[in-house]
């Protein structure tokens, strides 16, 4: 059996996309923020990083709001929260027992790609994120409070045993 991967127009596929985002999810999920309740907060994402910081940054004004807090468009607020990313990126691992793919060279033809011959083959995809935010008071500057480094994760495997049979198991939803 073959089969063809397409390649993707955008710099991410769309299930490079989803291991990222969820595991951003996972890691927002699990930050509180009780001191935002009845503020006026600014978030500076200026600490955030990669593709995908503005969803990460839309996710943290998300939080807020869902604990009562009222975002400020300016730093001309009751409250400042300081959002930075530690990581939010894909791990890839793959093990084979069998015989990898691998070019023929073909004269005056070029050349020719075998198939894989996979006795057994697994492979993980998995999406990272880290995430801590920090909070001071506006106007005097005071330290309010700090989440701690959070962690999300999301992953994809798949097996394939003996040439044929291959299945997969994900948590991207």
């Amino acid at each position: 059996a073959c089969s063809t991967q397409r390649v993707t127009n955008p710099d991410h596929s769309a299930t490079e996309q989803l291991l990222i985002s969820r595991a951003i999810d996972r890691a927002v999920e699990d930050i509180q923020l009780p001191d935002v309740a009845g503020k006026k907060v600014f978030l500076d994402a200026g600490g955030l990083q990669g593709t995908f910081a503005a969803y990460a940054a839309s996710l943290f004004r998300e939080k807020i709001l869902q604990n009562d807090g009222q975002i400020a468009a300016s730093r001309v607020a009751t409250l400042v929260i300081e959002a930075r990313s530690g990581a939010s990126s894909i791990d890839s691992f793959e093990t084979l027992i069998g015989l990898p793919s691998y070019e023929i060279p073909i004269p005056l033809a070029g050349t020719l790609k075998s198939p894989e011959a996979a006795l057994y083959k697994r492979g993980e995809r998995r999406g990272i994120a880290k995430f801590a935010l920090a909070s001071f008071d506006a106007e005097s500057g005071r330290f309010v409070s700090a989440t701690g480094p959070k962690f999300g994760f999301a992953q994809k495997r798949e097996w394939t045993l003996f040439f044929f049979f291959s299945w997969k198991n994900e948590d991207l939803i």
